[in-house]
């Protein structure tokens, strides 16, 4: 997973919210979000590169860098393996 890849949201997820929750909704499954992997869904729709995200998940929790990377790369591959988003490089 280089830093310039940049992750794809599936066109079939929605992102639905209730007070201070998240899920996101494919079909007739649904997943709740963390905080955290809320604000990274986000940077996903957004289109930012994971280096992007990973600066601006350190901005906003005052996270370490390092905390930071994996945090994301953690979210990311969650994400990935259910087939809510994937990843490809800056210049696709």
């Amino acid at each position: 997973m280089a830093s310039d890849s940049v992750p794809k949201v599936s066109w079939e997820v929605r992102r639905r919210r209730y007070g201070d929750r998240a899920w996101l909704v494919r079909h007739n499954d649904i997943y709740e979000l963390d905080p955290v992997t809320d604000a990274i869904w986000l940077a996903c729709v957004e289109r930012l590169t994971i280096e992007e995200i990973v600066l601006r998940l350190k901005e906003q929790s005052g996270a370490p860098t390092a905390r930071a990377l994996k945090a994301t790369i953690t979210a990311l591959r969650r994400l990935e393996d259910r087939g809510l988003l994937e990843l490809e490089t800056a210049e696709e």
